[in-house]
Order: C-alpha cells, then sequence, then structure tokens
C-alpha cells in the first residue's frame, strides 16, 4: 500500500469556547497548520520524482494546498490530476502548474466552467465533468487519463464543501452532502488513482 507520511505539529491545545478571542485563537491555529504543512512539503521536495512507493500527503485547507505548489513548481511533464480544478484553491493551482511543463487532467462537476478555465491556460488540457460521489464517473476520469497520458503521477483532491449554516439548522441531508463530496469522493478519487500508481510504484496524493 502507499506509504503515508506523518509530520510534526503543534501539541494540540484545549478549545476556548467561552472566550471572547476564539476567532483569533483559531486564526493563529490556521496559521500554525500551514506552518506544518509547508514544513512537510519542504520535506518532500527530495522525493518528488524518485520516490519508487506512492506517497499520501493527507491535510486540508489552502496551506495544503500552497504546499502542492511548493512541491510541484518543478513538474516537468509529470501527469497531474486536478480534482476541484474550477474552485478558488483549484484553479489556482491549476494555473500555476500551466507554466511548468506539467501535463495536467482538470476534473469538476460543471463542464461549462472547466471549458472556460481551460481556455484561460497557455497549454492544452485534458477536462473531464466529474462528480467524485459517483464511483462510475471517477473511473471514467481516471480511464480517460491513462487512455490520454498512459500513467497518472500526482492527484490533487481540491474538491470540497462545508455547510454554511448555523449549528442548530443543520439537517441530516447537509451532514451527507458534504460527507458524500469530501469524504467519500476523496477515497475514490485517491483509491482509484493509487491503483495506477501501484503499477508504476510512483505517484503522489494530495487529499
Amino acid at each position: 500500500s502507499p506509504n503515508r507520511l506523518f509530520c510534526p505539529g503543534p501539541t494540540p491545545q484545549p478549545w476556548n469556547i467561552k472566550s471572547s478571542s476564539l476567532e483569533s485563537d483559531i486564526y493563529h491555529r490556521s496559521k500554525e497548520f500551514e506552518a506544518m504543512v509547508v514544513s512537510c512539503a519542504e520535506m518532500l521536495k527530495p522525493l518528488f520524482g524518485t520516490s519508487t512507493q506512492p506517497i499520501i500527503l493527507t491535510s486540508s485547507g489552502t496551506g495544503a494546498m500552497e504546499s502542492v505548489v511548493v512541491n510541484l513548481t518543478n513538474a516537468g511533464d509529470k501527469v497531474i490530476v486536478i480534482v476541484g480544478a474550477t474552485g478558488g484553491i483549484g484553479a489556482t493551482l491549476t494555473r500555476q502548474l500551466a507554466s511548468t511543463g506539467a501535463r495536467l487532467v482538470l476534473a469538476a462537476r460543471n463542464a461549462e466552467k472547466l471549458a472556460a478555465l481551460a481556455t484561460e491556460l497557455p497549454i492544452d488540457v485534458l477536462i473531464s465533468a466529474t462528480d467524485i460521489t459517483q464511483p462510475q464517473q471517477v473511473d471514467t476520469l481516471i480511464a480517460r487519463t491513462i487512455s490520454r497520458f498512459g500513467q497518472i503521477d500526482v492527484l490533487v483532491n481540491a474538491a470540497g464543501a462545508g455547510i454554511l449554516k448555523a449549528y442548530n439548522t443543520i439537517e441530516p441531508s447537509d451532514l451527507d452532502k458534504m460527507l458524500d463530496l469530501n469524504l467519500k469522493g476523496c477515497f475514490y478519487t485517491t483509491q482509484a488513482a493509487a491503483k495506477e500508481m501501484q503499477k508504476r510504484k510512483s505517484g503522489h496524493i494530495c487529499n
């Protein structure tokens, strides 16, 4: 199975829910987490392109996606699949990677947004309208990638959604939708890409 890289981080402290400084506390903790992820990215640098086993870097938030840019700025002709490519983080990452020489596969649910993003880029990319909550559509995405490029070097799962409601108004259906996308969808894409990476004993996955 793929290697998993664990990175040291700050020792968790109890949340002070009653404190008026909770928002500030969250902000500083997010900065600590981003620093930890960037540290992980530095650890990954010498491994990229030379690893003999897939590496999974699991994290979340903007700091995590920034770490991917750190790792992939010298991506060469690597085949990189970006899921959630039309979202804020995914689109920004796509635009930055388009100038590295990487071969990009862009996936998102909205075909029109995918096509619009592709026209902005200085390179030809493979776009695939994909709902990652549907395993069959994920299989199609991976199959199209292999058919076009013959391999997958990197998978970036940038798709995700939260619940923008007060906690006491959240319905079970809200949780189902979030978990289907953030948890199950991420698992489906990771599983499908890892199967191809295992064949070559090489690859990188960022969740």
